[in-house]
């Protein structure tokens, strides 16, 4: 089981590699339920960078923490889910 702390100090530096802005941990991981399947959910706000960032770091999480990333932009929030979410979210890291 992956912690909110691991994901934190995991994630920086591919954060400062693919350009995000800011990024929060929602989820099981992020309410402390988390289990040893449990997936990792991060909200991210990309720069803008190059076509497949938000794709490289998605893959890229991924492998360092082991198991599935659901990777969700921001601006990209469903309105019948984004309450819910954001209500969840604990902000891990901003530029």
């Amino acid at each position: 089981m992956i912690t909110r702390q691991t994901i934190q100090a995991m994630s920086a530096p591919l954060f400062q590699k693919y350009g995000v802005k800011r990024a929060a941990l929602f989820g099981s991981v992020a309410r402390n339920e988390s289990g040893a399947a449990s997936d990792v959910d991060l909200l991210v706000e990309m720069a803008g960078g190059r076509p497949f960032d938000f794709f490289n770091l998605q893959e890229d999480l991924a492998e360092r923490f082991g198991c599935r990333v659901d990777l969700v932009e921001y601006a990209a929030l469903r309105p019948q889910l984004k309450d819910r979410i954001l209500a969840d979210a604990v902000t891990g890291y901003e530029k």
